[in-house]
């Protein structure tokens, strides 16, 4: 009897262990479908994201357009930079005046 015994029991074993190879197959196999249902399901988000995009744009540029039209007074606009500063003046009769000290300053 023992001798049956430790068959059937190595049986079972055999039978558990053929059971977790399949289990472990059928594991990698859904992990795989898996990740591929997350890549799918990331880019029809990032496709819906796109589309919400252009139709709020498109949506905007409507709104501008129809806006305009409507008789709201145009905004003003927008101020313009200070002007630059004058340049020095120089006179041409100053400049021959110095010309002449400086000969005079010479001789």
């Amino acid at each position: 009897m023992g001798c049956v015994a430790s068959r059937i029991d190595k049986e079972e074993r055999v039978r558990i262990c053929k059971e977790r190879k399949r289990l472990m197959k059928q594991l990698l196999r859904y992990r795989k479908e898996f990740a591929d249902a997350q890549l799918a399901y990331l880019r029809s988000l990032r496709n819906t994201g796109v589309t919400l995009r252009q139709f709020t744009e498109s949506e905007l540029l409507e709104l501008d357009e129809t806006t305009s039209g409507i008789g709201f007074p145009p905004s003003p606009p927008p101020p313009l930079p200070p002007s630059p500063p004058p340049p020095p003046t120089f006179s041409p009769d100053l400049r021959k005046f110095e010309d002449k000290t400086t000969q005079l300053k010479w001789l």
